[in-house]
């Protein structure tokens, strides 16, 4: 068996773990908690510190480091997973983000209708990795999947390449 194949079994044999414990480091008992595992299209967190939920995912490639927020989660409009693609290739073992990552993300950003009202949060470069991106929100842009919440930042995330 191939190291990649061995890999998806032993992925798989863990989230069946988790169904059946609810045990994930992140993992807080009595409190709501999302796993963004798998996840493979883009996703925006809109933060939001008074939000009861708290959505997790596995970040960095192969560093594996487990991040958290709180907020809303909402799918960025992006159907035939151009940005996506992109993102994800670029990302692949990102532990953070240059000043030259964030204008190539910010570019691709403009070049996709759900994600112009995107961009990088430049003050969070070293916190910023593949699967979770610190951005800036502009309200005053349309975005085609969401409209009426007030967040001016959030986490673009998907699926790590682990």
């Amino acid at each position: 068996m191939d190291e990649q194949n061995r890999r998806h079994e032993l992925d798989l044999e863990f989230r069946k773990l988790l169904d059946k414990t609810n045990y994930h480091p992140l993992y807080k008992p009595g409190g709501k908690t999302v796993c963004l595992y798998g996840l493979s299209v883009l996703g925006l967190i809109l933060e939001d510190a008074s939000s009861d939920v708290t959505y997790f995912n596995q970040t960095t490639g192969f560093s594996c480091h487990q991040r958290k927020t709180k907020g809303v989660f909402v799918f960025v409009d992006d159907d035939v997973k151009e940005l996506y693609n992109v993102i994800a290739l670029y990302m692949t073992n990102k532990e953070k983000l240059s000043v030259e990552d964030a204008d190539f993300l910010d570019t691709a950003f403009t070049s996709s209708y759900g994600a112009k009202h995107l961009s990088v949060d430049r003050t969070k470069l070293g916190e910023s990795g593949e699967a979770w991106i610190y951005v800036k929100i502009d309200p005053h842009v349309e975005n085609g999947s969401y409209a009426g919440f007030s967040a001016e930042t959030g986490i673009l995330t998907w699926d790590n390449s682990d």
